[in-house]
């Protein structure tokens, strides 16, 4: 899963890309300064707009976008722990790649649940494991 900042196409905002069985990537475009990882207790909620489903070149690629439509740059890679849909909802479990062997790691679960046309209602919970 990646977030990409991007840029120059209507309002800055971050794309989400949720890769899923070697298939087109889910995608979300939610505000400037998402984090899916939360602290340890703390929780969150955002609205996202989904977007159609993107190509897997996207988990690796920045740069401009074809025809004017602004350009993106890597944020972040999170792994995906688990992940669920419905037509209405779905959930995910993220966490960050290990940095050491033994080290406790942020990880946290989102809901997510639509709202109405492609806008979506995020909410999650992190915690350290």
């Amino acid at each position: 899963m990646v977030l990409l900042l991007h840029e120059g196409h209507g309002a800055t905002h971050i794309d989400f890309l949720i890769e899923r069985d070697g298939g087109p990537l889910v995608t979300f475009r939610a505000p400037v300064g998402l984090s899916l990882l939360l602290e340890d207790g703390r929780e969150a909620a955002f609205d996202a707009e989904r977007l159609p489903e993107h190509r897997r070149v996207y988990l690796d690629y920045e740069g401009p976008i074809s025809n004017n439509r602004g350009s993106v740059r890597h944020v972040a890679t999170l792994l995906l722990d688990s992940f669920s849909e419905s037509p209405t909802g779905l959930t995910l479990r993220v966490s960050e790649p290990p940095s050491s062997p033994g080290l406790r790691r942020s990880v946290s679960t989102w809901s997510a649940s639509l709202i109405s046309g492609g806008l979506w209602r995020f909410a999650g919970r992190g915690r350290l494991e």
